[in-house]
């Protein structure tokens, strides 16, 4: 199997931030996937479970940088993604997106999206970090990653059970009972229930709901416990 993919292997779109509309900019090798298309269908080719958080993410980097408040004189920012793509006709490719803001007169006129493939995917976590200057900006970072809304995929009951697990790895069945006034057989069944629909929700068969939480924590850690209840458009799709 091909572990890793050569580095000077890029794909570069740009985004009018306006008109929305997308194109491509620069190919340097063969992916049938890749064209010059909208931007809701290169969306598209991100792994479902990661396209609400990219859209998401995409966004509050852009309110961040129109925010008069953060905005520093001869600061450069930009943020890079790293998530699943389907970039070819076979697996998706675990590949680094860089966001680069593209201003004019102090307002943001495009994105230009530079994805460089790193190798096969292999069920790895997403990350995010945001650059000031080319340094990571772990403050800015935060700011962002604590602003982005993830949708929840749980019921109310299974919810409860589920924040449980995460605030606290390993957390038995009869604990979970106790704290919320619950028979043990019925948090068993809540704790199947949130097993079976991670497993679904990332296309991954974890051995145990343990194991499922803890890849939902490692990816959406910061965004799990802000704005629940939150809806709100999306003006990119």
């Amino acid at each position: 199997m091909k572990e890793s993919l050569a580095t000077d292997e890029i794909i570069i779109w740009n985004l009018n931030v306006e008109t929305l509309i997308f194109d491509l900019a620069s190919l340097n090798f063969g992916n049938a996937n890749v064209t010059s298309c909208s931007f809701k269908k290169f969306t598209a080719l991100i792994k479902y479970c990661f396209r609400g958080y990219f859209i998401e993410a995409l966004k509050e980097f852009e309110e961040f940088l129109n925010n008069r408040f953060f905005r520093v004189k001869n600061s450069i920012y930009h943020m890079e993604i790293v998530l699943p793509i389907h970039i070819n006709n076979k697996n998706f490719t675990y590949s680094l997106l860089k966001v680069i803001p593209e201003t004019n007169k102090g307002k943001i006129k495009d994105f230009c999206f530079v994805l460089t493939p790193i190798k096969e995917y292999n069920n790895e976590v997403i990350s995010m970090q945001v650059f000031k200057s080319f340094v990571k900006c772990n403050n800015t970072t935060t700011y962002v990653k604590n602003r982005i809304f993830i949708k929840t995929i749980f019921t109310f009951s299974q919810e409860k059970v589920f924040f449980l697990l995460l605030e606290e790895k390993g957390l038995s069945s009869s604990c979970i009972a106790e704290d919320l006034n619950k028979d043990i057989l019925a948090i068993d069944k809540y704790k199947i229930m949130i097993h079976n629909r991670l497993s679904h929700f990332f296309d991954i068969n974890f051995n145990t709901v343990y194991d499922a939480v803890d890849y939902y924590k490692k990816c959406f850690e910061n965004n799990i416990f802000n704005n629940k209840t939150i809806t709100r458009e999306n003006n990119y799709l």
